[in-house]
């Protein structure tokens, strides 16, 4: 990008720079074979390696490894351990720059400034930049990203790290300990456009202010997106935490989600469309100071107790890990559910079980039944859980298992049980079991039974019973007083002269019988013959 940069009064031409890259850019495009492909590239503080390739077994100098002409979009350069000690380091090439994965983060010790300039949609990451003059890193190229990088500026006037067009800065932190400096920002006049800006889990310390966008420029409208991030505009003197800056035709929006910061100035100048920073403690904001372990000695670690500790939110946008590797979302305030931190740093605290266990209704009726005090087996996949029961509308309430409900009243219920765990974490979705009570006996009716006087000349005459019910279900039949047992309609049976009682019930699906049976009487008596 072109046009002059003005940064907290000091003006930088940048247009030759950029320039120079572009050209250089467009010759080794046209200089690249049709072949050419993307390579793992090596440096070393002394590395001394071939600059075509940087091997790992003969790597080379930080700035050969990113800056040699042989180096082409989506290599990979990989900074080994150590200290390096540079100018000024020039990202032209849209690459994957980054400390060796599980080992100590590289230093870069930069004399010039910016300490390290991203002109390409490159990534620059796990690494630590110190800064003797006044920027540590500048975000110069649409679609840059820095993560896990420490970045400190020691010189006034500055920013640690400037963004000048729509890049990512996440999972880092931007320090300038300078006099009237700033964390993460810009002085920038600039050409039309939508640019965005995304912060994520930024910890931005400047000694004047945190946050400091001031953009200037007919139709350039840039949105800071910010979540998790810490803005403190340091001390003696600090201005604001965040500020906001739109002249000459610019718009300049701060929008901060679930960040930490107690101040904000919005200045609108002469011709400026709009300048606006969310207010400090409104929404998810938090404005009580952090607790850092040393902030004056640069250690921007939290310390325990900080408000910051999982007040965080996730999205699309939020890194895997913090500065140091620890992993987001670690547990830090023993309360679960756990979330990110506010800032760089992930405080790592002792371990808790936030996993809820699951539920199960094992036993007991699962369509109806005629007891009205049903009994039901609980379970939980953890052990030495506890149980809530909850019927129908009620409320939950301790339970055990196996667990009897109190009397029911006829008709559907639903049965809610949730096991807790002995970190105290519920179920949040409760088993239920819905059933139905069913106490109301049949009623049973005989439809055809023998005549009250049979004659027979035989020693046994056969007679038949049919009967109904009022449900469906099941019969016995007791014949003279005899146990009941099952029968269907008709039943016939053979009897002996003199008195007969013939006795049905129903019984219905649940097993309810039917309390007074219907029945018949009748006699057999010997016919004379004639």
């Amino acid at each position: 990008m072109g046009g002059p940069v003005t940064t907290s009064g000091m003006s930088i031409s940048t247009s030759a720079r950029v320039a120079a890259v572009a050209a250089a850019t467009a010759v080794l495009t046209l200089g690249l074979s049709a072949s050419a492909s993307a390579a793992q590239r090596w440096a070393a503080p002394a590395g001394t390696g071939p600059a075509a390739t940087c091997p790992e077994n003969d790597p080379c100098d930080l700035d050969t490894a990113v800056e040699d002409g042989s180096v082409v979009d989506d290599d990979e350069v990989i900074v080994t351990p150590g200290t390096y000690t540079i100018v000024s380091l020039q990202v032209a090439d849209s690459i994957d720059l980054h400390g060796q994965a599980s080992q100590p983060r590289p230093t870069i010790n930069a004399s010039g400034s910016p300490g390290i300039v991203i002109g390409d949609a490159a990534t620059v990451r796990d690494l630590r930049v110190e800064a003797a003059s006044f920027e540590a890193l500048r975000l110069s190229a649409a679609g840059a990203l820095v993560e896990r990088v420490s970045g400190h500026a020691a010189g006034g006037g500055g920013t640690a790290c400037s963004v000048f067009n729509s890049a990512t800065i996440r999972d880092s932190l931007c320090w300038n300990s300078g006099t009237n400096s700033r964390g993460v920002g810009a002085n920038l006049s600039t050409f039309p456009g939508t640019y965005t800006i995304r912060l994520r889990n930024v910890t931005a310390v400047g000694t004047s202010y945190g946050l400091g966008f001031d953009y200037s420029g007919p139709g350039a409208d840039f949105t800071i997106d910010a979540k998790n991030v810490i803005a403190d505009g340091g001390s003696p003197s600090p201005l604001a935490d965040v500020r906001a800056t739109a002249s000459l035709g610019a718009s300049t929006v701060v929008t901060l989600i679930n960040s930490n910061y107690a101040t904000e100035m919005e200045t609108t100048n002469g011709g400026g469309v709009v300048a606006s920073v969310t207010d400090p403690g409104t929404g998810t904001n938090q404005t009580a100071a952090p607790s850092f372990v040393n902030a004056g000695a640069g250690d921007f670690h939290q310390q325990a107790g900080s408000p910051t500790i999982d007040a965080g939110v996730l999205d699309g946008f939020t890194g895997s890990a913090d500065f140091d590797g620890d992993a987001r979302s670690l547990e830090g305030n023993g309360v679960c559910p756990t979330a990110p931190d506010i800032g760089a740093d992930e405080l790592v605290g002792s371990p808790i079980d936030c996993d809820p266990p699951e539920t199960t209704i094992a036993g007991g009726p699962t369509g109806t039944t005629s007891d009205p005090t049903p009994t039901f087996n609980l379970q939980s996949d953890e052990p030495n859980s506890t149980f809530e029961c909850k019927i129908d509308a009620g409320s939950f309430s301790t339970c055990g298992t196996p667990y009897t409900t109190p009397a029911l009243a006829d008709g559907s219920h639903t049965l809610e049980v949730r096991a807790t765990d002995p970190s105290g974490n519920p179920d949040q979705t409760p088993a239920t079991r819905t059933f139905a009570v069913d106490t109301d006996p049949p009623e049973t009716t005989i439809t055809d039974a023998p005549q009250r006087k049979l004659k027979t000349k035989r020693k046994r005459v056969r007679v038949s019973l049919a009967f109904t019910a009022d449900e469906d279900g099941s019969f016995e039949c007791s014949l003279d007083g005899k146990p009941f047992k099952p029968c269907t309609s008709p039943v016939t049976r053979k009897v002996r002269k003199g008195r007969h009682t013939w006795s049905v019930r129903a019984i219905d699906s649940v097993g309810n019988a039917d309390a007074s049976p219907d029945k018949v009487r009748f006699r057999v008596k010997r016919k004379r013959s004639r």
